[in-house]
């Protein structure tokens, strides 16, 4: 199955499934909503942006520091330890996508030689805060704009995001803004249902206990974040953090929804999704980079998870 055979990324090209713009009744006026900044460093480049949504692309080899001028979201391809002005520190690896509020400052420090490499949007306000009425069951932070920080995406998110830049970078792509607008509307839909359960978890815990925990989690997130391609077990991972190994698989669990083995298995996945994409080496070699026994295991794999061969995944279009 390649992609453009997916029913999914035939309603984003459409625009059915992920709330269509329509044109308004013959003489009724239209209200257009004016640009938005999106301040960008020398180490982003813009796709595609309409006035109410910009997607790009950032890449660097060291510790990043930003101020965003406006609402965005990163998906993260690399990992990273995010950290604020506040001592607030989030480990976010290629499993995670993280929000950031207009004004926020924060430095992302890459945790191993991978660097910082990410795919980000950015959001005109208007359109979060249309989201937040609209999500039943939905949290967000006092800024009114996100629900979380950063939270673990699923498959589907992952490859919502797949096929979305897949189209904005395609120079002659079918895609027009309000197809673009509403791709992406449905995208944080998703991620604002997934960032409003993490929190209500974290909400759920006593307030001693749910501090240890996180750090707990995060301090795993970190060793798996740089070890992911290695043989490292839950006990010995456990033996490290100095905890039994069902405190902190029940715990790792409960906090992101992933098996410690699981998570792994699904960073490497998600980190040699990356790398194809970017065809700088052949599958082959980056399945053994990522941690897998061979180019046929990590073929079987990848299918099982998400419905598509790596090749399927990389050439979208064949």
């Amino acid at each position: 199955m390649n992609m453009l055979s997916n029913p999914a990324l035939r309603e984003i090209q459409s625009g059915r499934g992920v709330s269509p713009w329509r044109a308004p009744p013959r003489g009724e006026a239209v209200a257009t909503p004016e640009p938005f900044c999106v301040g960008i460093s020398a180490a982003d480049r813009i796709l595609r942006q309409t006035r109410q949504v910009a997607l790009g692309q950032h890449r660097s080899t060291h510790t990043h520091t930003h101020r965003a001028s406006c609402a965005y979201l990163l998906f993260h391809r690399s990992s990273v330890r995010l950290r604020t002005p506040t001592g607030g520190e989030e480990i976010a690896t290629p499993l995670h996508v993280s929000m950031h509020a207009p004004g926020e400052i924060h430095a992302r420090e890459a945790l191993n030689d991978e660097g910082h490499d990410c795919d980000f949007i950015a959001v005109a306000p208007r359109l979060l805060q249309r989201l937040r009425m609209g999500v039943a069951g939905i949290y967000v932070t006092n800024d009114g704009l996100f629900p979380s920080g950063a939270c673990e995406t699923t498959p589907e998110i992952f490859l919502a995001r797949r096929r979305l830049f897949s189209a904005a970078s395609r120079p002659c792509t079918t895609l027009n803004s309000h197809q673009i607008d509403a791709a992406v509307e449905r995208l944080l839909a998703l991620i604002f249902d997934r960032a409003s359960a993490r929190h209500r978890f974290l909400c759920g815990q006593a307030r001693t206990i749910r501090g240890r925990r996180i750090q707990l989690v995060e301090d795993a997130k970190t060793i798996l974040a740089r070890e992911y391609q290695t043989d490292l077990t839950a006990m010995g991972l456990a033996y490290r953090l100095h905890c039994s190994t069902a405190y902190l698989s029940r715990t790792f669990h409960a906090a992101t929804g992933f098996r410690l083995v699981d998570y792994r298995h699904e960073l490497r996945l998600r980190r040699a999704a990356y790398l194809i994409e970017r065809a700088d080496a052949e599958i082959g070699e980056i399945a053994v980079r990522v941690g897998f026994a061979s180019h046929s295991h990590f073929s079987s794999a990848f299918h099982r998870r998400f419905g598509m061969t790596p090749s399927e995944y990389v050439n979208p279009s064949a």
